[in-house]
């Protein structure tokens, strides 16, 4: 686990993520629309990824707890995604031991997607319910 040096560079794009978040909420929106040159978002933004460490460190409990919780999705994940007993050897893994991969489909404890394919609409070529497709 990260000390309290800062932001690990593998967690980089998530800062990056929950600051255009926060950027975005209501109350920001409209601070910073009260910039008449329009370059405030820009310059908080650039500040912001500038100080990502102090920040940070600022927040060391919450980037501690979040540093928690990605190490035990990417556990959870590769035993899940590996058989038990496999080697890591067909794993792709970028700087960091980063895998550049889509997360896997959301599912029940009985392995069940949550979220299933939307039915399918037979083809008229396939369809034996209404005979063979109309020609004019």
């Amino acid at each position: 686990m990260a000390g309290r040096s800062g932001l690990r560079p593998q967690d980089r794009a998530d800062f990056e993520a929950v600051l255009h978040l926060a950027l975005n909420t209501p109350d920001i929106l409209g601070a910073l629309r009260a910039d008449p040159t329009g370059r405030a978002a820009t310059r908080l933004r650039l500040r912001a990824l500038a100080d990502a460490d102090e920040i940070t460190a600022a927040a060391y409990g919450e980037y501690r707890t979040y540093l928690t919780c990605s190490t035990s999705n990417a556990s959870a994940e590769e035993t899940t995604l590996r058989p038990a007993g496999a080697g890591t050897a067909g794993l792709a893994a970028g700087p960091a031991g980063a895998r550049h991969s889509a997360p896997p489909a959301p599912v029940d404890r009985r392995g069940s997607p949550l979220h299933p394919a939307p039915p399918t609409t037979p083809s008229p070529a396939t369809d034996s319910k209404s005979g063979p497709p109309l020609t004019g």
